[in-house]
């Protein structure tokens, strides 16, 4: 089971979407070789959210992922 939480700072810009810019904080809980799927999975979410024009902002994320057996 893999889980953890990512904090990510992301700018919109003046349209109120996200504008590209994302810091990404990984919890010590999420390997490595998780992290790239796990900042894409945030990129997209991030892309469908409409939010205050020309705002700095915080999100925290939290997964889980069983081992499916």
């Amino acid at each position: 089971e893999i889980q953890g939480v990512v904090n990510v700072v992301f700018s919109v810009g003046a349209s109120g979407k996200y504008s590209g810019d994302a810091s990404f904080n990984f919890s010590g809980d999420i390997p490595p070789r998780y992290r790239s799927a796990f900042k894409a999975a945030i990129t997209t979410a991030l892309q469908g959210y409409t939010c205050q024009a020309n705002s700095q902002l915080k999100q925290e994320f939290g997964f889980k992922m069983d081992s499916g057996s």
